[in-house]
């Protein structure tokens, strides 16, 4: 991994607080432990540190590094069940890991770890975050699923066979392949994903005429239990 030199940040805010945030990474407990002298600031129930589980500061490979990091938030959390932003990921372990209560979101210890591992993720590219890898890749496969049933329907057509089944297969399977890759594409964008400038936007809004034109999904399954299945007509 490449990590950015944080000696070379500027003597400046940005460079003072992301340097905080290292030093809080390296040492929580000498900033907010269960011994320092304000008892307002006793974040941490214990004297661990934060490097204690992200080595070396949270720049060691396989050591769960921070580098990257920043791209992956928000991000849905299975502990919790719901989507979280990298604030409440670093307050999970300030409660959990170190045994402690909750930074606030405002103050500047938490603004200094946001600061720090956004340094870290600087000249990273956002394509290497798992977080965006993933939906991409599976809207990329099942994109190319679709297209294999597709060109067998086609197949079948052009040598006078039925293609019923295929074709009407080739369509729902298109039809969600091309909603998940517009998904995928919005998550990625962010906030931008709405902005015009972008285009992503109107690729949303159109991946999405296809689950109701020009054949329904709802009729797709239909026809499948019908005629595929035999099970009895629903409508």
């Amino acid at each position: 991994m490449d990590i950015p030199d944080i000696d070379a940040l500027p003597n400046n805010e940005w460079g003072k607080t992301a340097r905080f945030g290292r030093k809080l990474t390296v040492a929580t407990y000498a900033d907010l432990g269960p011994g320092v002298a304000d008892p307002a600031k006793r974040f941490a129930g214990s004297n661990m540190s934060c490097q204690s589980c992200h080595l070396e500061a949270g720049t060691k490979k396989f050591g769960l590094p921070f580098v990257g990091v920043f791209a992956d938030f928000p991000q849905y959390r299975s502990r919790e069940g719901e989507v979280g932003t990298l604030e409440e990921r670093i307050n999970g372990c300030m409660t959990r890991s170190v045994n402690g209560r909750a930074l606030p979101i405002g103050s500047y210890e938490m603004k200094a770890f946001v600061a720090y591992i956004k340094f870290l993720s600087t000249g990273r590219p956002i394509g290497a975050n798992q977080g965006v890898q993933f939906p991409i890749a599976q809207a990329h496969a099942r994109i190319e699923a679709a297209a294999l049933v597709r060109d067998k329907a086609a197949w079948l057509y052009d040598n006078d066979k039925p293609c019923g089944p295929e074709a009407n297969t080739a369509k729902l399977l298109a039809s969600q392949a091309s909603w998940d890759a517009a998904n995928a594409a919005l998550d990625t964008h962010g906030g931008y994903g709405f902005a015009a400038e972008y285009d992503v936007e109107r690729k949303f809004r159109e991946t999405r005429l296809y689950q109701v034109a020009p054949i329904s999904t709802n009729l797709i399954y239909s026809y499948v239990a019908e005629h595929l299945l035999g099970l009895p007509r629903s409508f």
